[in-house]
């Protein structure tokens, strides 16, 4: 038997076994490859925590590739009303700058 992140796998033969211990070794490798590599763009800039900050208190940031730099324009300007409505208030305009000199920096190119 082998234990792996609580799940138990009978062996039966060494080619098994084998095949059992290179395919963990395979999601483990895997697992921590993606791990290793950063959800967002310059996650330590003035910019990643303006996104972090504004856009999560409503849902999930979003990756600034998701959108071309004009379209940020339109998607944040029609945020910024739905954080009004729902009394959330405005974004400052100096976090708005910052907010989306990040989203236009690594916004994703036309298509």
């Amino acid at each position: 038997m082998i234990r792996r992140k609580g799940i138990m796998i009978a062996i039966k033969t060494p080619e098994y076994a084998l095949a059992a211990c290179l395919f963990l070794a395979a999601c483990t490798s895997q697992t921590q490859t993606a791990q290793q590599q950063p959800l967002f763009p310059d996650m330590q800039s003035s910019g990643y925590a303006a996104l972090n900050e504004q856009c999560s208190s409503c849902h999930a940031s979003p990756k600034p590739d998701v959108h071309t730099a004009p379209e940020w324009v339109r998607v944040v300007r029609r945020m910024q009303m739905y954080r009004v409505q729902r009394g959330l208030g405005a974004i400052a305009d100096r976090n708005m700058q910052v907010l989306l000199a990040y989203l236009k920096k690594y916004a994703r190119e036309k298509p």
